[in-house]
């Protein structure tokens, strides 16, 4: 047996399904989402067209770029195995490449 899902978009505002889309909005550091029918979202395009002139883009890193608990954990535990062989590494700073690969060899 076959089951088929379908799933409407209603409107978060109107509860309408024409026409209605996805919009983004971020504001104190939170970023949200509502679901908004061209009559609505027009709206939200009216308002905000008020503010936007006014604002500055803003630059963010990568999620990738940002280290995490584990990443330091890793480089830690990298330095002090190198240190244990007799290497010279920096306490700060990237590890040396061959550094790492000689440490994965040996893990």
């Amino acid at each position: 047996m076959a089951t088929q899902t379908t799933v409407t978009v209603t409107c978060d505002l109107c509860g309408g399904s024409r026409e209605t889309r996805t919009r983004s909005i971020s504001i104190d550091g939170q970023v949200l989402e509502i679901d908004l029918c061209a009559k609505d979202g027009r709206g939200l395009d009216k308002v905000a067209q008020q503010f936007i002139p006014h604002a500055r883009k803003v630059r963010r890193l990568p999620a990738a770029g940002r280290r995490t608990a584990s990443s330091r954990q890793h480089s830690a535990s990298v330095r002090d195995w190198a240190k244990t062989q007799g290497m010279v590494v920096s306490d700060r700073g990237r590890i040396p490449a061959d550094v790492e690969r000689q440490y994965e060899a040996a893990h």
